[in-house]
């Protein structure tokens, strides 16, 4: 434990440039971001493993690895900062009819897909100046990118974002299988668990969401299916199944995106999956802007489903 001496060494900047390493792992590219010298970056460390009696970061390929206590500590700093940002940040009133605002949104790629159509077209009525763009960071950096300001919303399966984030339920879709219309068991209104193994899969594994968990899932129930191919994103489905006799398992949604344009339907799973369970995420500093309420609601109002 700190000593109460070693407290009052302490100054909001070592704890950014704390945060910021945590982020980074780079001296050079906290120094970057931060605006001052890589000497001031390596000289607040130095003070902080005077202050703490801890390495706090230790060189490792590629970069720096933090050690147990900077990870104990990483988040409990991140939410204190994000609290004082709020307290000296006044929100000023966001006006959409008039506003020019760059809104900044984490998505997958079947995310843009199904939630950009209906977003552009309802803000060309409302917000007509209002801009966006999507970022796609790996599954395992949306944490860090919301942290550092690089993403007003993410949408998406997080089972895993707690700590500084707030998030509000969107769908709660359950999983169907997908196939093509000309698939030899397309007509058969019901099918058995055995004629869902019979078939060749292909799967999306979407690291750090919950869409990866299917298998193990089946397997803890001694199910194992034959997966033919494994593909990284979403949309790459509709054109693999159109031409093939692929099934795939996907959220309701999602099957209901690709089956038009690429001749598929879906049939009910045979048996019993986790519901699906989507949220809209932001960071806590976030909670009282203006602009972002706006368009959290926004999104609220055109997706969330009665019965949800």
């Amino acid at each position: 434990m700190w000593e109460l001496i070693d407290l009052l060494k302490l100054d909001l900047n070592l704890l950014r440039i704390f945060h910021r390493m945590m982020v980074d792992r780079k001296v050079s590219a906290a120094a970057e971001a931060l605006g001052i010298t890589q000497p001031g970056v390596s000289n607040a460390l130095k003070r902080l493993r005077d202050i703490t009696d801890d390495e706090l970061f230790t060189r490792a390929p590629g970069g720096m690895e933090p050690t147990a206590f900077a990870i104990q500590i990483a988040e409990p700093i991140s939410y204190a900062l994000a609290m004082v940002d709020a307290a000296f940040t006044q929100p000023t009133d966001f006006k959409p009819a008039s506003d020019r605002r760059l809104f900044r949104l984490g998505l997958t790629d079947i995310g843009e897909a199904y939630l950009l159509p209906k977003i552009l077209a309802r803000t060309a009525e409302i917000a007509p100046h209002v801009s966006f763009t999507t970022i796609r960071p790996p599954k395992s950096e949306i944490r860090e990118e919301m942290e550092v300001g690089s993403l007003d919303l993410a949408i998406d399966v997080f089972p895993n974002m707690k700590g500084n984030f707030v998030h509000r339920r969107l769908l709660k879709e359950k999983h169907v299988i997908c196939m093509r219309k000309d698939h030899p068991l397309a007509n058969k209104a019901e099918w058995t668990m055995a004629d869902y193994i019979a078939q060749e899969h292909v799967v999306v594994i979407a690291q750090g969401t919950g869409h990866g968990d299917i298998d193990a899932l089946l397997a803890r129930k001694g199910i194992s299916r034959n997966i033919r191919l494994m593909l990284p994103h979403f949309l790459s489905l509709g054109p693999v199944m159109h031409a093939t006799n692929l099934v795939a398992t996907l959220p309701e949604d999602a099957a209901l995106l690709l089956e038009e344009p690429y001749e598929l339907i879906s049939l009910p799973f045979p048996g019993i999956l986790p519901i699906v369970h989507v949220d809209v995420f932001w960071h806590r500093r976030l909670h009282r802007d203006p602009a972002n309420v706006w368009l959290r609601n926004l999104v609220y109002e055109l997706f969330s489903k009665p019965s949800d």
